[in-house]
């Protein structure tokens, strides 16, 4: 009997990091679903799908933000996020 993987969305607007994800999820195992770069099609995603993770850029393209679909995800879902960013200042720190 061979044990499932366990399976990551990606919700990352730059292609290239996305891909870099991906690539690295998958070395570690992991069962990525394609990624997604914006809250819209991240929620129609998890309407067909539910990850064990989710792995969630705080600036993403669109109004909604990473921050925005993780109250969403939380609220609907209760599924493990982890968030990407390269900002740390102290508004975007209290948002998450």
């Amino acid at each position: 009997m061979s044990a499932s993987k366990i399976t990551v969305l990606i919700v990352e607007d730059d292609p290239i990091i996305a891909s870099d994800l991906s690539y690295h999820m998958k070395d570690f195992g992991y069962s990525p679903y394609p990624a997604v770069s914006n809250y819209e099609d991240a929620l129609l995603l998890l309407n067909n799908v539910l990850p064990d993770l989710v792995l969630i850029d705080v600036t993403l393209e669109g109004e909604k933000d990473g921050i925005d679909l993780a109250e969403v995800i939380n609220q609907k879902y209760q599924l493990p996020i982890v968030f990407l960013t390269a900002h740390h200042d102290r508004k975007t720190m209290d948002r998450i």
